[in-house]
Order: structure tokens, then sequence, then C-alpha cells
């Protein structure tokens, strides 16, 4: 850290900053949003920019961001395929409905006739 503020509120303000940023990185990706993200990244972006060394943090912010758009596509891939397994259900709903009108029809075609039936 390349930082040497005189006031001690300064040094304190950006401390507690600083450990907001390592608070965030610690939460898991589902816990954050979009916003969350982009705030802590202009958070990092200007803590730097008053000597702050945070090279390290940087990249485990990156990390987190990269796992987060990761969940979230594969969480929209779930719901497509979930889509699709429901869609083909219903129809193998309807081919067995299907199924099971041919076999009734099919018992009665080969029903042997009675004399009453001839006569």
């Amino acid at each position: 850290m390349n930082l040497r503020p005189k006031n001690q509120l300064v040094k304190n303000a950006y401390m507690n900053t600083l450990l907001d940023l390592i608070d965030i990185t610690c939460l898991a990706p589902q816990e954050l949003t979009e916003e969350e993200l982009r705030d802590a990244e202009n958070t990092l972006l200007d803590l730097v920019g008053v000597g702050f060394e945070l090279d390290w943090l940087k990249r485990k912010l990156e990390e987190l961001c990269v796992k987060k758009k990761k969940m979230e596509a594969r969480g929209a891939r779930m719901r497509e395929l979930n889509r699709m397994i429901v869609e083909q259900r219903q129809v193998l709903l309807a081919l067995e409905v299907e199924l099971k009108n041919e076999e009734n029809e099919a018992v009665s075609d080969s029903a042997r006739l009675g004399f009453e039936d001839v006569v």
C-alpha cells in the first residue's frame, strides 16, 4: 500500500471501504447483483486511484464476476432444459394415450363374434 493521508478519519474511511470490498469478494456469486459488482469495481478503482495497490483484490473481484456470469448462463441453460423436458413429457403422454386407444381397438377388432352377431 502506497497510501499516506494525514487525516486519521480519511485513513479509517479508506480502510473501512477496503474491508467492505474484501467482504464482498467472500460472498457467493448468487448473493450479489450486477449493480453491486459494478459498484465494487468502481470502488476498487477509486482506492487504486488514491494509492492502494490492490491487484490481488482486482483479480478476486474479476473471478467473482466470471463465476456470476457462468452461474447465470448455467441457470438459463437449466431452465431451457427443464422447459424441453416438460414439452417432451407432454408429447410422451399424448403418445401413451394414442397407444392405449390403438390397443383397445386391437382388442375389440380381434374379439370373436358371437352367434347373435352373425345371425
